[in-house]
């Protein structure tokens, strides 16, 4: 073999065993991928069909969101009390991109599907709330969504610095298209528009709701009109305006403050009952209290940023003693959740994962104690005869403030009906409707308002958790008498009934189990007229 041929020979042999040892290592990688794709394949399987092992997968899941959330609501916080927060669209877009989860979105499905057949009841909620989530993902974490929503909420902190007529109108503009496409990712996922899937996702049966606005409507419109036509002569008013009717609902809010409290004498008399109570206020994980310039139009943030060990509470300076017992309120709600997983513990930050209506209710048992009775005379010396007239104006006014309330969240439902349309005529519609009025508004409203850029379709939550506080307090009367603010089992009661379970059960469901009804519109309403 000349030196050519034993060069070729050498080269086909050393060829060969580069081939077999690269051949080795690609059956074993081949091998290897094989076992993970069988594994994952048994896996996915094993999670599909048990309910452990879907137990256990969402498990993990919670704990990841569970950190999305705490971050975005550290964000929230600072961006309410003007600090600053160039990190909120992040923090959304990490929980966006979380929802991306094509296995998660299955697994969920799936379950969703066959919820029937679950045994494990707290699985069977936690895949409830789950399909809530996917469906809130897909509307308000929706990218298109979010990056519109972010550009108008730096806008308005941009406005709060230095006001721009240039930006106002460009503001407003992008705010109508951000109902238009809330809208139009609301419709996909199956709702006639955007105010109905935040109905529905707020835990509320969609007809029990639509039938208590009714109820609200038929229930005190004659007394509102014999209400008017008293007001008319004392207003000196030929025609009705909104400005005119909003006095008259003053008239109703009035009589819920208490002037002369020194911000001092309100934090010892809040301190004072809710000791009597059995709350030890200095023992709640209340990581910040400060009175502050907030974000228009709120006045007063309690905002849980890690659920139940973080919670915060901001206000306006001029905050009466009933609304900071409000957010007071609010947080102990939240510090005493011991929910089973952090999908039950409520975070405010997604809708479908907690109750606002319930949340709301929470906030107002102990802001309505500040109208109660017995407090006043304990706390505040409150003279009898001032208790009584103050009682006959707020019965006398109740029906003015009730449809001041429908025309308020009626408003922002109606703005998604159409975007399109004049908002201006359309509130004129809704004022004709709920408030009577006789001379229509010219200017309309700003539909880029930080209520409706980032909590929309909210006020309503406002509403029916007063009627739940009303219901709550009424059952603790009967359970523990006339003294009830000042027996300890009444702290125990609320949290053991109502908050301690977080969002195991729906808010209905919990209210039932605490008071032994559902929501009673008709008696609220009733009692608070008669």
């Amino acid at each position: 073999m000349n030196s050519k041929n034993i060069g070729l020979a050498l080269m086909l042999f050393k060829t060969y065993n580069i081939f077999l040892r690269y051949s080795t290592t690609i059956f074993i990688v081949a091998l290897l991928t094989l076992t993970v794709f069988i594994f994952s394949c048994s896996n996915e399987k094993n999670i599909l069909t048990d309910e452990e092992a879907c137990s256990v997968f969402l498990l993990d899941k919670e704990n990841e969101l569970e950190k999305f959330l705490i971050n975005l609501g550290d964000a929230y916080w600072r961006y309410y009390v003007l600090e600053g927060a160039p990190d909120l669209k992040e923090n959304k877009t990490k929980i966006a991109n979380f929802f991306y989860d094509k296995n998660l979105l299955i697994i969920i499905e799936h379950w969703k599907k066959k919820e029937v057949q679950i045994k494990d009841t707290l699985l069977k909620r936690r895949i409830e709330i789950w399909d809530r989530l996917r469906i809130n993902a897909a509307i308000n974490f929706d990218k298109d969504v979010l990056s519109l929503q972010g550009i108008i909420e730096q806008g308005l902190e941009q406005e709060m610095k230095e006001s721009d007529t240039a930006r106002q109108d460009m503001l407003e503009k992008k705010a109508i298209d951000l109902l238009k496409i809330r809208n139009k990712k609301a419709k996909k996922m199956g709702f006639s528009d955007y105010a109905v899937a935040s109905v529905w996702l707020a835990g509320y049966d969609t007809l029990w709701y639509y039938k208590s606005v009714e109820m609200i409507d038929s229930m005190t419109l004659e007394k509102y009109k014999v209400l008017i036509e008293e007001e008319r002569k004392i207003l000196k008013v030929d025609k009705f305006h909104l400005s005119d009717v909003y006095l008259i609902y003053e008239k109703y809010a009035n009589e819920l403050e208490y002037p002369g409290l020194s911000k001092e004498k309100s934090m010892t008399v809040i301190k004072n009952t809710l000791r009597d109570m059995g709350i030890a206020f200095r023992l709640l994980p209340i990581k910040k209290f400060v009175e502050t310039e907030l974000m228009p139009p709120s006045t007063g943030q309690g905002i849980a940023v890690k659920i139940p060990d973080d919670f915060r509470i901001a206000v306006i300076s001029e905050m009466t003693i009933t609304a900071k017992f409000h957010e007071i309120g609010h947080g102990i709600d939240w510090m005493s959740r011991k929910a089973k997983t952090p999908i039950l513990k409520g975070y405010e930050w997604m809708k479908g994962g907690y109750a606002p209506g319930f949340a709301e209710g929470a906030a107002e048992i102990f802001a309505s104690i500040t109208i109660k009775k017995e407090w006043l005379q304990r706390y505040l010396k409150y003279p009898e005869e001032i208790y009584s007239k103050k009682q006959e104006k707020l019965k006398k006014y109740f029906p003015a403030y009730m449809r001041y309330y429908l025309f308020q969240f009626m408003l922002e439902n109606e703005m998604y009906k159409d975007p399109d349309q004049d908002m201006t005529a359309m509130m004129n519609r809704v004022l004709e409707k709920y408030l009577l009025t006789e001379r229509p508004v010219k200017n309309g409203f700003p539909v880029a308002n930080g209520m409706f850029i980032s909590q929309p379709i909210y006020q309503h939550h406002w509403l029916f958790g007063e009627m739940m506080a009303w219901q709550i307090h009424e059952h603790l009367k009967k359970q523990f008498g006339e003294k009830y603010l000042q027996n300890k089992n009444t702290s125990s009661f609320l949290i053991e009934t109502l908050y301690k379970d977080g969002e195991y059960y729906p808010w209905q469901k919990r209210l039932e189990r605490a008071t032994g009804k559902v929501l009673d519109v008709h008696t609220f309403l009733k009692e608070h007229m008669e």
